[in-house]
């Protein structure tokens, strides 16, 4: 059996350039269990000592927090030399590149180094991680979703090309700070819209992100990422996302980083938003906005919310604070203190926007579907968010048994 073949892909998130960051393992895993990693600049020893750092920083950031592990590693087998024989290529090497050649026409600086320092048949090094994704519910259980994690040297646009990625592509991408692949106009974007340009298959989501500007966060003059057609749409936005790595004149290791979708951002938005009823309770694929605030008993939102809405200082808004480390807090922590609280058991409304993992709206729906107090009212903007919590109210018999 090869290490690595086409079919692995289309069960992968892929990445590029992306080092060590296990963040795609704490955002996916409800969506997805393999990944792919391809880096240029590694090797098989720092990346797997890379694997066990990031693995270790969770760990100490999530006792410092008191909370479980979010991921546990299992083990890594190394693989110091991959030759042609241990993957499966679904065309041949002088194809790959003429492929690659062909979708990548007006970036020809690209095509060069590629045809210049890039073969397929030359033996890559490898990494096989097994590892944990471990999610904390309301009742204290503790669902585990085993993981698979594959980083192997290489170029990113030969190995998905190679792959067979133009047919068959993976279930999604990310570019996160490589320099070039996250933008608009880049190489990547290119090959995505020759993709759309033919009707092939494409992945569900490109996931892009930039540094933040270290002289302040919220510059409106920091350049922003534009949207890469046919990726139009933000689909989900990622809270804490903090790379294993900073540059020399950013030190700053948080990225801003955004899940892209397929479709028209101007189109009107429906007249009444998607609901998920569960019970007395509603999630509503919508913003939040002050009426919500004013109609609710009580509320519990992250502090920039609260900050925008200018309702800080209100009896009834509860404040999730913002993560000050590479830890975020496990959802079902910040659901379990407010149903403690007094304001919560005598509502009879309620209102939540969260702030944590996206992989873990199974918390909420779980919680949602065992609660006798107050009808709550959950607030998710971006359709990912609503797909996932779909998703996850749909398999919540599945999840309690596993946990």
């Amino acid at each position: 059996m090869p290490w690595l073949s086409p079919a692995d892909l289309q069960r992968s998130h892929f990445e590029i350039g992306s080092g060590t960051c296990l963040q795609p393992l704490l955002r996916f895993s409800d969506r997805c269990a393999e990944y792919l990693f391809v880096d240029l600049e590694g090797d098989s020893h720092a990346s797997a000592e890379g694997v066990r750092q990031a693995v270790k920083q969770l760990g100490w950031g999530a006792e410092a927090r008191g909370t479980v592990a979010p991921l546990v590693l299992d083990g890594i087998e190394v693989a110091a030399s991959l030759t042609h024989d241990d993957i499966e290529l679904a065309a041949s090497p002088s194809a790959v590149l003429s492929l690659a050649a062909e979708t990548l026409g007006s970036h020809q600086s690209t095509v060069d180094r590629l045809v210049r320092e890039v073969d397929p048949r030359q033996p890559q090094w490898g990494l096989r991680c097994a590892l944990t994704r471990q999610i904390e519910h309301v009742d204290g259980t503790v669902e585990r979703r085993p993981l698979t994690l594959r980083i192997m040297g290489g170029e990113g646009i030969p190995t998905l090309v190679g792959l067979g990625g133009l047919e068959a592509p993976p279930l999604s991408v990310g570019t996160v700070q490589t320099g070039l692949g996250e933008q608009h106009d880049g190489p990547l974007a290119e090959l995505f819209r020759f993709q759309a340009s033919r009707s092939r298959p494409l992945p569900s989501m490109w996931v892009r992100g930039r540094v933040i500007p270290a002289h302040h966060p919220l510059d409106p003059h920091w350049p922003r990422l534009q949207p890469a057609p046919p990726y139009s749409r933000v689909g989900q936005v990622f809270t804490g996302w903090v790379s294993d790595r900073h540059f020399d004149l950013v030190h700053d290791r948080r990225r801003t980083v955004a899940a892209w979708i397929e479709g028209d951002p101007s189109t009107p938005p429906p007249l009444a938003p998607p609901a998920l009823t569960i019970g007395p309770h509603r999630i509503l694929a919508t913003r939040l906005d002050r009426a919500a605030v004013d109609g609710a008993d009580v509320i519990c939102l992250p502090a920039h919310l609260a900050a925008t809405l200018g309702v800080s200082s209100l009896p009834h808004v509860n404040i999730v604070e913002r993560p000050s480390g590479n830890v975020l807090s496990p959802i079902a922590h910040g659901l379990r203190r407010w149903a403690q609280t007094d304001r919560f058991r005598s509502a009879s409304r309620a209102v939540l926007v969260m702030q944590g993992y996206e992989d873990e709206l199974g918390t909420v729906t779980r919680f949602l579907s065992s609660l006798e107090g107050p009808a709550v009212q959950v607030l998710l903007p971006m359709p990912l968010d609503f797909a996932a919590a779909v998703r996850a109210a749909s398999t919540s018999t599945n999840v309690a048994a596993r946990s």
